[in-house]
């Protein structure tokens, strides 16, 4: 019978990432993998930070386009633009970004098990035993990360309870198309095609860009986006040449206890997504290395208890589960407002002071900073109503 110190359950950034961090100090890891191939289908819109690009240290041939501004569309498809010198989001190979860390994780001695799945986990003494479909030998490990997305059926296995929440369905293809700006991305807000989300285009370069939308409705995505493109002025009556088409979903809430005795929960499916945007991949790569340190930390100690794994949750607070904690506070203004308040909303920062504002405080991983600066300083009689219904302390830090 096999046995590892660790078993993770998902190969995508945040499994990887955590299998190099603990492989790298002496101890050994399995990742097992659903998929035949890690890196396909591509669940992101692959749209980060520069701080995001730093922080990984990926390699230039991963950038696919530099994004200087924006331009968000109200359902009437009024718009507001901004855009100035500054790099403001990165769109990148999430393909090749995959594949980056799986072959950094191999390299200090992870070792990878595709097209497979866990069925089955069964406590022996203080350690697992750990049951794959398809393989009739169980492996023994002390410790198990859960790693494998929103749509795992690794909760349920492992019993944890239930998370409330919500599931927003998206859809986004690759296509070639000529947008009027090849280096901003394009927003569209319209309850009709994207309820209580927002459909996107993301320019990636060489005239093509990545189209998507999302909705909190069970809805027929198709015929969303075929009603995105008669709606939307960017992409009505545009020559649009699919090249791929993925859908998935996107876990907003908070899940208070992602912990118990030998397992850890982390990423998507912890829900450690920012709720007002979707991004799950920095809050994803974080959360791998705080949890990669507990789980080194309980080996070291040889104590695999829920004790010692609650300071996961403490190493996340500030950085991670605390931002999104804000920023479920933006999700539910988001949702009182209706498609008329929305754009309201849009046209009130349509001025040079507001846009500088959004330029310079604005930041795809911290949106709630940029909300709490548009709040206390632009004046408007919608923006009074949204100040009167938040405590302005949750958006300072």
């Amino acid at each position: 019978m096999k046995k590892y110190d660790v078993v993770i359950a998902g190969g995508g950034p945040t499994g990887s990432t955590a299998a190099k961090e603990i492989s790298k100090k002496g101890r050994s890891v399995l990742i097992v993998e659903k998929r035949k191939e890690i890196g396909f289908p591509n669940h992101c819109s692959g749209l980060v930070s520069p701080d995001f690009v730093s922080f990984t240290k990926m390699d230039s041939s991963l950038i696919l386009n530099k994004i200087y501004g924006a331009a968000l569309y109200s359902y009437s498809n009024k718009v507001l633009s901004f855009k100035d010198d500054k790099v403001h989001a990165i769109a990148i190979d999430r393909v090749g970004f995959d594949r980056m860390l799986v072959h950094s994780a191999m390299e200090n001695g992870a070792k990878y098990m595709y097209h497979s799945s866990i069925k089955n986990i069964e406590r022996i003494n203080n350690d697992l035993r750990i049951y794959l479909e398809g393989n009739d030998e169980p492996i023994n490990t002390h410790l198990l990360m859960i790693a494998s997305g929103a749509s795992s059926n690794m909760l349920k296995i492992a019993n944890f309870k239930s998370i409330k929440g919500e599931i927003i369905r998206t859809l986004q293809v690759e296509a070639k198309i000529e947008l009027p700006d090849p280096n901003i991305v394009y927003v569209y807000i319209n309850n009709d095609v994207a309820h209580n989300w927002f459909a996107w285009a993301i320019p990636i370069g060489n005239g093509r860009a990545r189209i998507g939308l999302g909705t909190d409705k069970k809805e027929n995505l198709s015929t969303l986006f075929d009603i995105l493109r008669e709606k939307w002025i960017v992409l009505k009556g545009k020559n649009i040449i699919i090249e791929s088409k993925v859908a998935w979903i996107i876990p907003i809430g908070f899940m208070n206890k992602p912990f118990m005795d030998n397992i850890v929960v982390v990423g998507d499916a912890a829900r450690e997504v920012k709720p007002f945007s979707g991004g799950g991949l920095y809050t994803g790569i974080l959360s791998a290395h705080f949890a990669a340190k507990t789980l080194l930390s309980a080996l070291n100690k040889k104590d695999y208890s829920e004790k010692i794994l609650s300071h996961y949750t403490k190493l996340c607070d500030a950085p991670i589960r605390s931002k999104i904690k804000r920023g479920l506070i933006l999700r539910k203004i988001y949702k009182s407002m209706n498609d008329v308040e929305k754009e309201k909303f849009l046209l009130s920062l349509n001025n040079e002071y507001a846009k500088r504002i959004i330029l310079d405080y604005g930041h795809i991983d911290r949106p709630f900073y940029v909300g709490y600066k548009l709040l206390k300083y632009i004046k408007s009689p919608l923006l009074n109503y949204l100040k009167s219904i938040i405590i302005p302390d949750e958006f300072k830090s």
